[in-house]
């Protein structure tokens, strides 16, 4: 499966002494495209979903610009399931992503 996805997103960042704490929501969407390698038929499918996220980030001073992060986001998709044999209805899905990372300031 492959997905395309955009987001908006609307953070705050608070600097403490040792770390920087950010704490944010993004809004966004995606475009999902699914492909089979079967002996049977199966057609390929494409379909969008809107998709909210809460998350939280921490990251640090390393020096020279550089900061480690690490983010974890809560994120929640509304997609069209299709079922084999009934009507496609709209179904919600939740997904935990999390990240880490080495970021620069210039």
């Amino acid at each position: 499966m492959d997905e395309l996805s955009i987001d908006v997103r609307v953070h705050h960042a608070w600097d403490l002494p040792v770390v920087t704490l950010d704490l944010g929501v993004s809004i966004g969407g995606s475009v999902f495209r699914q492909t089979f390698d079967t002996p049977g038929t199966a057609k390929d499918r494409v379909s969008g979903a809107p998709h909210i996220a809460a998350g939280v980030g921490i990251a640090a001073d390393a020096g020279r610009g550089f900061y480690p992060l690490i983010e974890v986001e809560a994120e929640t998709y509304v997609y069209r399931f299709q079922a084999p044999d009934a009507a496609a209805r709209w179904t919600p899905a939740a997904a935990v992503r999390f990240s880490a990372g080495l970021g620069k300031h210039w």
